[in-house]
């Protein structure tokens, strides 16, 4: 009889302990669920900024794209001078150059190549034109640029200069060097081949990238028109001290330089008028 007494106060103590457990785990839930209710909502996104996010998104393997209005630079191909020889040497242009192809034993007939132009001096050998003959001893290393020429002459041994014709009215002189090419950057206005930029190219290089941002013929014939700086010109070329006071524009500075550079066979001397009208343009 004492022991169901004493069994029924321990099942009521049980059951309220139970009861309260279950309020508290209710008050826990209420709580929780009012916090969660208190977080701000997130803002539905536009479809057009939806729209907007995904095209900006790159993917990883994607370069981002350069703006159309950046400058366009072209990639000219380069070969060895032995090729472009090969596939140039019948061009009509070339009535200066003649090709002799020699077998000298131990001489690689790729390698060094005769070529002869007309004697700088001018004159007549038995009724024909007087010539020269010069050998270019590194005829399958030395860079040329892989485009048709408009002319070639000779300087010395391993030294010459071709002029390649390219876009519009851009003319590529070409200095062809033991150490390589240097590439004169032209535009052809009227009838003058006016340089604007001076570019190194070396035999280990497969190509040449060239930026086309350089002066409308606008500019440079306002240019030409303008009054010449005998100062400056002085400056990078003494000799035109001597002719200073016979001219007064640009064009007439300039006009007289080009003509100087037909009676030249060195290509540093040649080179350093290049560098006086690359200036001139530039400023």
């Amino acid at each position: 009889m004492n022991n169901e007494e004493e069994t029924k106060p321990n099942r009521m103590e049980e059951s309220r302990m139970q009861e309260n457990l279950a309020e508290m785990m209710e008050g826990v839930q209420e709580r929780t669920q009012e916090q969660n209710l208190d977080l701000p909502p997130v803002p539905a996104q536009p479809e057009d900024q939806q729209n907007q996010d995904q095209q900006n998104a790159t993917p990883e393997n994607q370069t981002d794209v350069a703006p159309t209005d950046q400058p366009q630079t072209q990639t000219i191909g380069i070969i060895n001078l032995q090729s472009w020889i090969d596939e140039n040497s019948s061009e009509p242009q070339y009535d200066n150059i003649r090709y002799h192809r020699a077998t000298i034993r131990g001489i690689d007939p790729n390698e060094t190549i005769i070529v002869s132009d007309l004697h700088p001096a001018g004159g007549e050998v038995d009724g024909h034109p007087a010539r020269k003959l010069y050998l270019l001893t590194q005829a399958n290393t030395s860079p040329v640029l892989n485009l048709p020429g408009l002319n070639m002459k000779m300087f010395n041994t391993d030294s010459y200069q071709i002029s390649n014709s390219y876009i519009d009215n851009i003319i590529l002189k070409c200095y062809g060097l033991k150490t390589g090419l240097i590439v004169i950057v032209c535009k052809n206005i009227n009838d003058m081949i006016i340089p604007l930029e001076k570019i190194k190219v070396s035999k280990k290089d497969e190509s040449l990238e060239l930026t086309t941002t350089y002066p409308t013929d606008d500019v440079i014939t306002q240019k030409l028109a303008e009054n010449v700086n005998v100062e400056n010109i002085v400056l990078q070329y003494k000799q035109y001290s001597k002719v200073q006071d016979e001219f007064a524009t640009n064009l007439e500075a300039v006009t007289w330089l080009l003509e100087r550079q037909k009676t030249i066979v060195d290509v540093n001397h040649l080179l350093q008028i290049d560098n006086v009208l690359i200036n001139m343009f530039s400023a």
